[in-house]
């Protein structure tokens, strides 16, 4: 066998929950053509969270700057195109979290904060060269000279932020 089978993270969780889902999605290629609101505030709060730590920018600017840049997007997109009500839904979000993403900061004192961020990777198998997994932690740091894989997570609806 010479072909290498690579697999990332979702393309797993998708397969575990349904494998209808993952024919669709991973072997046919057929998804949403549009993002759902949450995957799209979801991803609006990755990129505030990435030039907070990597661009080493205050919470308040990153948030301001993707906002900005968001509203802009919106603005320029007509009242019923695809994606607009989910981007709306997705401002709406992270202005409601702004006071308390505002007041974030880091749970641990880290040797080194960032060493990367949102930087792919992809490792073999050790028992089987043909099995390949590939990722994107949102965040990589060292404590205790340890390197640790951080993941920046937003809450479901009924969640209590705090």
């Amino acid at each position: 066998m010479d072909t290498v089978y690579t697999a990332n993270v979702s393309s797993v969780q998708d397969f575990m929950q349904c494998r209808f889902r993952w024919v669709c999605k991973w072997v046919l290629n057929r998804v949403p053509i549009t993002d759902g609101a949450a995957l799209t505030q979801g991803k609006l709060l990755h990129s505030i969270f990435e030039m907070h730590l990597r661009d080493n920018h205050t919470m308040t600017q990153a948030i301001c700057h993707h906002l900005y840049e968001a509203q802009t997007e919106m603005a320029a997109m007509p009242l019923g195109a695809a994606g607009r009500y989910q981007l709306e839904k997705a401002i709406v979000g992270i202005l409601d979290l702004r006071g308390a993403l505002e007041q974030w900061k880091d749970q641990y004192e880290w040797d080194i904060p960032v060493l990367e961020v949102e930087a792919p990777f992809e490792i073999a198998h050790p028992l089987d060269p043909h099995f390949r997994i590939k990722g994107r932690p949102d965040r990589r740091a060292v404590r205790d000279g340890m390197q640790w894989h951080i993941q920046n997570r937003g809450l479901a609806r009924g969640m209590n932020f705090g």
